[in-house]
């Protein structure tokens, strides 16, 4: 079934999804944060995750772990990340963004310290398509 009118892309200012908050380094709980995210009346929804490392890069694989889990029911099953499971190499005193594009649904996002030395400053921005 073709589309009435053409989607446009609704942009959504820096930190709408998440404002700037402070994951503490792995081995002292290694801290999480986790929102959601509602794409329900749109055709889909970009996401992208700013990951900025201070200090220096403990490992090639060290950074943010993006884990995004699809609810079909709107309750929470964090067992294994759906569509998304993703992670943002850091770059000292860099701001790495990577964009995701998720579509209609609704989800549950998790941002994961995984440097064992250093603590990391994220942020998350959504779009909606309409």
């Amino acid at each position: 079934m073709p589309l009435a009118n053409d989607p446009t892309l609704l942009f959504g200012t820096s930190g709408n999804a998440l404002a700037n908050t402070t994951l503490t380094h792995y081995p002292n709980a290694g801290s999480s944060v986790s929102f959601q995210l509602s794409a329900n009346a749109a055709l889909g929804c970009y996401l992208q995750v700013w990951s900025i490392q201070t200090g220096t890069i403990s490992s090639n694989s060290s950074g943010t772990l993006v884990n995004v889990y699809s609810s079909p029911d709107n309750v929470w099953y964090d067992t294994n990340p759906f569509p998304i499971s993703y992670n943002i190499i850091n770059i000292p005193s860099t701001t790495i963004r990577q964009s995701f594009f998720l579509d209609t649904g609704q989800y549950n996002v998790v941002l994961l310290n995984i440097d064992p030395f250093n603590n990391i400053n994220v942020m998350a921005t959504t779009g909606l398509l309409v």
